[in-house]
């Protein structure tokens, strides 16, 4: 089966993708494949066969789409989300005959063309309708790029690549030589570091009283490193005692704020407590005192006769009958 359309056109959407989408319309992904065509591309029969169905309403899943059945294969094609169709029901058609025109009707994101295929019976039924895409299946591997115009499009394409690859590859021959100057710039700056390395150990050599290629120097070299490595660690050492004497000094501090809340507790708990001895102190004045009351009043009650106590209590008693009424 041939391309339904003469050119290339990329393939915007594979036969399965987005399954989470399609799950909703009772698919395991997208039942067919989607190519990027714009509106008005000329649609062309896939093989020859009959046209078994047509629709020219834009609404719709599919919108304007034609069906066509190659009996010979048993198989049949949908042409989906088209402009228009320019052939009917009954109709034969021939590989590559025109048929439809491309558009973006029905439920789409834009212009391409929807492009289904299925398997059928000898009498032009879908089979297989139960393999999760209502039968659907994949019609990539039946299409072939076996004509002309097709074989052309991927020869311009080939050709191009083979001159972006040409240009790419005189491009890092140019990167290659460039880096070459640079490394050799570099090399020379290293050289030059080397002499003047070598120039100061033979001052180092001549301040020892040593010549430059006895190992005396390369022991003395090794001392210094040693020294150096020592310095490093003695820095490091310092650095880290620093960072623990701060450590310390941070949290030194957040005691000190802790104690002197804890003494304005303390003072105000002090204070507290000279309040409560002190009402106690009063309380224990007050108590004497009626103590000492209650003791005179009692001395005064054994010194009355017994009639004065008896009238006293008749009043006592006329004064309560007097509240009660």
């Amino acid at each position: 089966m041939r391309y339904p359309f003469d050119g290339s056109y990329p393939v915007t959407q594979k036969f399965g993708a987005n399954p989470t989408y399609y799950k909703q319309f009772g698919f395991d992904g997208h039942e067919g494949e989607d190519f990027g065509t714009p509106n008005g591309v000329k649609i062309l029969a896939c093989a020859k066969g009959k046209v078994v169905r047509r629709n020219d309403v834009k609404d719709g899943a599919y919108g304007i789409y034609v069906v066509v059945w190659h009996e010979e294969l048993l198989l049949a094609t949908w042409y989906c989300h088209l402009q228009s169709n320019v052939v009917s029901i009954g109709d034969t058609v021939t590989e590559g005959q025109l048929i439809a025109y491309s558009d973006n009707t029905g439920n789409t994101t834009g212009p391409h063309l929807h492009l289904n295929l299925c398997q059928t019976d000898k009498n032009g039924y879908r089979i297989n309708q139960d393999n999760g895409y209502k039968g659907f299946i994949d019609p990539a591997p039946y299409l072939s790029t076996s004509n002309p115009q097709n074989e052309l499009e991927q020869c311009k394409i080939e050709r191009e690549q083979n001159r972006l690859d040409r240009d790419k590859n005189w491009n890092l021959h140019l990167s290659d030589q460039e880096q070459i100057k640079e490394l050799q710039k570099q090399l020379e700056g290293v050289k030059k570091e080397n002499k003047e390395l070598w120039d100061a150990i033979k001052k180092f050599a001549a301040d020892l009283g040593v010549s430059p290629s006895t190992e005396i120097i390369g022991g003395e070299i090794v001392k210094l490193i040693n020294m150096e490595d020592e310095h490093d660690r003695l820095v490091r050492a310092i650095a880290d005692k620093d960072e623990a004497i701060s450590k310390l000094q941070d949290e030194n501090k957040t005691l000190e704020a802790s104690n002197q809340q804890n003494l304005v507790d303390k003072k105000d708990a002090e204070d507290r407590l000279k309040s409560c001895t002190t009402g106690s102190d009063t309380l224990k004045t007050t108590i004497t005192e009626l103590s000492n009351k209650l003791e005179k009043i009692n001395g005064t009650l054994d010194t009355l006769p017994a009639s004065t106590l008896l009238g006293l209590l008749i009043k006592k008693i006329a004064f309560w009958e007097r509240s009660d009424t």
